[in-house]
């Protein structure tokens, strides 16, 4: 329930750059898009490693010895999601005319696509 309030914000963030980046073409969204991944994914670890407990808090350990284990590990999953999300957009920030043609899109598009399709187990 605490974790919930920052991954709304945060995503709320992303959105925003998704909205500002169609309106202006600013690069620059990509990277705000990196540290919100970053940020969600650095939010689930915690989640895995502490429970839903606030930051300052006493890490709850357990989940991993009962039937709780595999929703840990689909979390798990998803973090890495995230983590190759933030690394494709970094690089499509820092090369963007990577695989580019007039046929097909910068090819970071693909792979956050692959990154995407592996979460799909998940859901």
């Amino acid at each position: 329930r605490e974790h919930k309030v920052f991954a709304g914000f945060i995503r709320l963030v992303a959105a925003q750059s998704f909205m500002h980046q169609y309106l202006t073409d600013d690069a620059n969204d990509l990277l705000v898009r990196v540290v919100t991944s970053l940020l969600r994914a650095g939010l689930q670890i915690h989640t895995v490693t502490c429970g839903r407990n606030w930051f300052w808090e006493a890490c709850e350990g357990g989940g991993w010895d009962d039937e709780r284990w595999a929703l840990r590990m689909a979390t798990v999953f998803a973090c890495l999601q995230l983590v190759g999300n933030a690394l494709c957009l970094g690089l499509q920030f820092s090369y963007p005319l990577s695989g580019l043609s007039k046929t097909t899109g910068n090819r970071y598009l693909f792979w956050r696509g692959v990154c995407q399709a592996a979460a799909i187990p998940i859901q």
